[in-house]
C-alpha cells in the first residue's frame, strides 16, 4: 500500500465480544467507541504513527517501522483508566512499551489466567522483539494471588530501556502500599526475569 496515505476507522463495536477481565471484556450486545487512526511519520519514509482509542478506558499511541517483511512496532505507550489525561493526545515518545494505569479495580489473577492462555508460538532467537519497557500502575483495589489489596502503587523499568530483547527481559518491580488503614508508606523492591516462553523466576533484592 501507499505509505503516505493516512486514514481512520471508527466503530462502536457492537455485536463484537471481547473476553478479556475488566476494564477492557465487553459483551456483544454493548457499544463501545473504537477507533484507529493512521498518519505517515514526518521525516520519515519508512514509518507510521497508530493512534487507538477504546471507549473511555484506552488510549495507546504505537510508531511503526514499515519493513519489506510488515510493520515493526518501534515504541508504544498504553493509557488505561484515570492515566488517561489528554484522550486522544498520547504519544509515544520512548523506545519500548510503556503501560500506565490508574484503574478503581484490578483483577490480576483473571489477567494473569490469560496470558497463560496464550502459549504464544516459537520465537527466532536471532530476531529483534518490543519488550515491555516500563509500566505505573495505580490501583484502588486490586485482587491478586487469591488476596485482595487496596490502595496499590506499583512501578516496573526494564534493565534495558529501549525495549530490545530476545527470549527474557529483567524487570525492577516496586510495590507501595499507601492504603490510610496502613501506618507509613510500606514500599517492596524485587528483580524478576520475566520469560517470552512464559517460564518466569524472581529473586527479590531485599
Amino acid at each position: 500500500g501507499d505509505e503516505t496515505v493516512a486514514w481512520t476507522i471508527d466503530s462502536t463495536l457492537k455485536g463484537t465480544t471481547i473476553d478479556l477481565p475488566a476494564p477492557l471484556g465487553k459483551r456483544p450486545d454493548d457499544a463501545v467507541a473504537l477507533r484507529i487512526a493512521r498518519r505517515p511519520l514526518a521525516g520519515r519514509t519508512d514509518g507510521d504513527t497508530l493512534a487507538v482509542t477504546y471507549g473511555t478506558v484506552l488510549d495507546a499511541a504505537l510508531q511503526r517501522q514499515l519493513t519489506p517483511a510488515g510493520p515493526v512496532v518501534e515504541r508504544a505507550l498504553i493509557d488505561l483508566g484515570g492515566a488517561r489525561s489528554t484522550p486522544g493526545g498520547v504519544r509515544a515518545d520512548r523506545p519500548g512499551v510503556w503501560l500506565r494505569a490508574k484503574l478503581p479495580e484490578l483483577d490480576l489473577d483473571r489477567w494473569l489466567g490469560e496470558l497463560k492462555r496464550d502459549t504464544g508460538a516459537a520465537v527466532d532467537p536471532g530476531a529483534a522483539t518490543l519488550e515491555l519497557a516500563g509500566f505505573d500502575l495505580d490501583v484502588a483495589a486490586m485482587v491478586a494471588f487469591g488476596g485482595r489489596w487496596n490502595e496499590l502503587r506499583i512501578t516496573g523499568r526494564s534493565a534495558r530501556p529501549d525495549g530490545q530483547g530476545s527470549h527474557s527481559t529483567t524487570i525492577a518491580i516496586c510495590v507501595r502500599f499507601t492504603s490510610s488503614r496502613i501506618s507509613g508508606m510500606r514500599k517492596s523492591c524485587a528483580w524478576g526475569t520475566a520469560s517470552r516462553s512464559r517460564n518466569s523466576s524472581s529473586s527479590p533484592t531485599g
